[in-house]
């Protein structure tokens, strides 16, 4: 049986031994970058806190670090901090384990933007982790290209995944992808990531894809407690109150963003488990 916790704005919590309190993507970047003698004051505003924002306060910071290395270390940091809370990721936290047809509504927004009107279509696949969505979803794809910025995840995900071509990038910086490569561009609950500058990855996401390609992105509308309980919302930061109202507001802002990037055709559509955010890639 699933029970929820509905919440209206900041009113659901989880518990301080949730996965997401107890591990949080900032958090570890900081910790990293102290022990390498590296100083970060951490902003008030972490909701809306990117890579790029981090990068100018550890510049300000550490003036007599060269910027190459400052920006070497924030993003071994920022890479070591995702394998750290997802290189052994399972559905046991996930509101998707306790919906079976979540693969459905992913591959339902896939068919939305013209998956199956593409003959042996090419997908990207960005932020693919251990590669455990494959399964029922993406596996069998021919021509899979994976990618994902922390390094002991993307090889567990290239054990799930052989045949595909694997490349470990940023979102927001896809080098190993070349332009205009790839028919469909996946992200599953990315686009919600501490860190990520969700403008320079949609920049990329439109790069890499072919004029009158297709994006995917799925934002988690729910997160699964220690007790069971899937609880509605984002956990807000330094703090286990979970807002039910953001994952809406985020998903519409994505969507903004693709339209302010040339894209068109954005939808935003709620499932059970996530929200999807689809688009297509404008003919250049």
């Amino acid at each position: 049986m699933i029970t929820h916790e509905h919440s209206s704005g900041v009113g659901g919590s989880l518990s301080p031994k949730s996965l997401y309190v107890r591990t949080r993507i900032t958090t570890e970047v900081y910790a990293q970058l102290a022990r390498e003698g590296i100083r970060l004051t951490l902003p008030p505003d972490l909701w809306s806190t990117t890579i790029d924002q981090l990068l100018q306060i550890c510049l300000r910071e550490n003036p007599r670090t060269s910027p190459k290395t400052l920006q070497a270390a924030l993003e071994r940091a920022r890479a070591t901090a995702f394998d750290t809370k997802y290189a052994e990721y399972t559905y046991h936290h996930d509101s998707r384990g306790k919906d079976p047809l979540w693969q459905h509504a992913a591959f339902d927004a896939l068919r939305r933007v013209g998956w199956e009107d593409v003959r042996d279509p090419r997908l990207l696949v960005v932020g693919v982790g251990n590669g455990l969505e494959a399964q029922g979803l993406y596996g069998d794809v021919r021509r899979l290209t994976i990618v994902d910025i922390a390094p002991l995840s993307l090889a567990m995900a290239r054990a799930r995944l052989p045949h595909a071509t694997a490349t470990q990038d940023p979102a927001e910086n896809l080098t190993s992808v070349h332009s205009n490569s790839q028919d469909f561009y996946l992200a599953l609950r990315v686009f919600q990531s501490a860190l990520l500058n969700p403008l320079r990855a949609i920049h990329e996401a439109r790069r890499v894809l072919t004029p009158g390609g297709a994006i995917v992105l799925s934002i988690s509308s729910a997160f699964v407690d220690c007790d069971g309980r899937v609880v509605l919302g984002h956990v807000a930061p330094r703090s286990c109150s979970v807002d039910a109202s953001r994952p809406v507001h985020h998903a519409h802002s994505i969507q903004r963003l693709l339209l302010r990037c040339g894209f068109s055709d954005a939808d935003v559509a709620e499932t059970r488990s996530d929200i999807y955010v689809t688009a297509r890639n404008i003919e250049r």
